[in-house]
């Protein structure tokens, strides 16, 4: 191979991976909805792991991430078609056309659509003032979470002594 073929070849891969970044991030962006979706549902950190888990691996395997979709359709028809509802399947497919420098348009309406879903369903769940007003009996205002933040020390109501908020240290 003469050096222009060699150089154009690697101007070419270089350019797939510019080309790669907003799928990538849009990707990212649906896959922290998701996670933004199941934390705004479940009631203790400790759980959140383990439902990720459940979820996120699953989802990995059912996905064109290890075999392509085609190939699974040869397997089973039941397969593919879990497989095509799968986001993750469409994620992994803009991101391999991408790399590619071609875009597939429906792999990106689905990403884009199953991001926009996952993060309106994630925000319209997620209600910082209810899991603080489950945990201290009322909703807290944003001076006394800055406190407990900036301090490091948790709030604790103590209606006896103080009649209202006490900071004690967690230990």
């Amino acid at each position: 191979m003469s050096p222009p073929l060699i150089a154009a070849a690697q101007a070419r891969c270089i350019w797939g991976y510019v080309m790669v970044l907003p799928g990538l991030l849009l990707a990212g962006l649906m896959l922290g909805s998701l996670g933004l979706v199941l934390s705004s549902f479940i009631r203790q950190l400790e759980n959140f792991a383990g439902v990720m888990n459940f979820i996120i691996f699953p989802m990995f395997f059912l996905s064109s991430a290890l075999y392509p979709l085609w190939k699974m359709a040869e397997s089973s028809p039941l397969l593919h078609d879990i497989c095509a509802l799968n986001p993750l399947t469409h994620a992994v497919e803009l991101i391999r056309f991408l790399l590619y420098q071609q875009l597939n348009p429906h792999a990106f309406v689905w990403v884009l659509v199953s991001t926009l879903v996952l993060a309106g369903a994630g925000v319209w769940g997620y209600d910082p003032a209810r899991s603080m007003a489950r945990r201290y009996g009322q909703a807290l205002d944003l001076s006394h979470i800055a406190l407990q933040c900036a301090v490091g020390r948790r709030l604790h109501r103590n209606r006896r002594e103080t009649g209202g908020f006490a900071l004690i240290p967690v230990g």
